[in-house]
């Protein structure tokens, strides 16, 4: 091989490794930030965990306790409501 080639090759694998550098700073960075998106989503998950055997079931009353048509009265279902406007009713 001449010193040419030699140089040439060199100058190549210099190349190579300071691509490699790079991407593995990007995949360093996107990682981490993959990682905190996982540890939302699983305090999102521990947070909607709700034991469904503990939940009191409301009544007419309870779920509407003050005379119909008050301003208030109108507020208090408004987990139903939200729940059948996402279809999951």
């Amino acid at each position: 091989m001449s010193i040419k080639n030699v140089r040439a090759f060199n100058e190549a694998i210099r190349s190579i490794n300071s691509g490699t550098a790079e991407m593995s700073k990007a995949i360093e960075a996107n990682t981490s930030e993959i990682k905190k998106i996982v540890k939302a989503i699983d305090n999102a998950k521990e947070e909607a965990k709700i034991d469904w055997k503990k939940v009191e079931r409301l009544g007419e009353s309870d779920r509407y306790p003050l005379a119909s048509g008050s301003p208030q009265s109108i507020e208090v279902d408004g987990a139903a409501l939200l729940l059948k406007k996402l279809d999951v009713l």
